[in-house]
């Protein structure tokens, strides 16, 4: 008998210690940011946003007095919201892969935990506006409408462990992160982006009009900003005519409901230029600022406010930016040969 109680009190103290490394790792490392993130080096990868993304702002409010919510997809995350000035004071609840029904259930789950804001900045993504076989991702806890999972059983859990050795041998491909203050950004040295025209079709997803606009009646006192996050050049001249033009006339019956829209993805210098992006998708904060500058009403210089055009003289434009970049991708193409021979 005292040899097994031996054995059992040696089990039981090894578990625990087990058990307190591994709880121990996790809160230094803080992966899915309930306290103040990576305590090492500051690294911060996006892992699972949509419950980082609460646990900040569980933690911070109603301290903060937040009165802007901003939601949207990965493009959305690197929107630097301190840059915002008065009357805004956001907290962005943007995450990887957001799509607009999981924004309506987040949205709900703030209102009932007595989030009226003044008000909504919305990412909007030409990817809502198709038909994605990828399922929805809206965890549990927000379903239900409760509180996400403590931190000592979220901490004492492999899949955190896992993300903390990640963190600690810096073992991530993605170039998105967040820095210490828990903002968007970019990491150093990412990808070089290398252009290209695709042929992929998609059907047009008709409810997403309808989805927006029951986000924006959640909360009807709120003003509400909607932008189209820049894509490369690239990206857009490779949407057939009847999946763009269907874009085009959604968020133009968007902009009819909300106070502002601005389409940045309208191709540009910015746009056209792959330096400024390193997948064609997610813009460099350089480019990020450009954008909180106008919705700050500082700048005009990227961008189109759409409620400036009539319906037809929107798309109308749109097409000739198009047509404008083609042709300038022609002929560099058809310089380049003569180009190579001289040097």
């Amino acid at each position: 008998m005292k040899r097994h109680l031996k054995y059992m009190l040696m089990f039981l103290g090894s578990s625990l210690a087990i058990c307190g490394t591994v709880f121990s790792l996790n809160i230094f490392f803080d992966p899915l940011w309930y306290l103040q993130g990576n305590q090492l080096d500051g690294l911060n990868y996006m892992f699972d946003e949509r419950l980082s993304k609460t646990n900040q702002y569980l933690k911070h409010y109603p301290q903060q007095e937040y009165n802007c919510i901003i939601f949207g997809s990965s493009r959305t995350t690197l929107l630097d919201e301190s840059l915002l000035k008065e009357p805004y004071r956001c907290f962005n609840f943007s995450f990887s892969g957001g799509r607009i029904e999981e924004f309506i259930a987040f949205a709900k789950w703030l209102k009932t935990r007595g989030e009226i804001p003044d008000y909504l900045i919305l990412g909007i993504d030409d990817f809502n506006f198709i038909n994605l076989q990828a399922p929805l991702n809206i965890p549990d806890f927000i379903q239900v409408q409760s509180l996400p999972p403590n931190m000592l059983y979220s901490y004492m859990s492999l899949d955190a462990l896992s993300m903390t050795i990640r963190l600690l041998f810096h073992d991530e491909y993605n170039p998105k992160i967040y820095n210490h203050d828990f903002i968007g950004t970019v990491m150093k040295n990412p990808p070089q982006y290398t252009p290209s025209i695709s042929t992929n079709e998609h059907t047009a997803r008709h409810k997403a009009v309808q989805d927006y606009l029951e986000l924006q009646n959640l909360f009807p006192d709120a003003t509400v900003t909607g932008y189209i996050p820049p894509i490369s050049s690239w990206e857009t001249a490779s949407k057939t005519d009847e999946e763009l033009n269907f874009f085009l006339d959604a968020v133009y019956t968007l902009s009819q409901s909300f106070d502002a829209l601005y389409d940045f993805s309208i191709p540009s210098t910015i746009t056209s230029n792959p330096a400024t992006t390193y997948d064609g998708s997610h813009y460099f904060p350089f480019i990020q600022h450009k954008i909180t500058s106008v919705l700050n009403g500082d700048s005009k210089n990227f961008g189109l406010q759409i409620q400036s055009f009539s319906r037809k003289g929107y798309k109308r434009l749109y097409h000739q930016r198009i047509q404008q970049f083609l042709a300038a991708i022609q002929k560099k193409a058809d310089h380049t040969p003569q180009q190579v021979r001289n040097e």
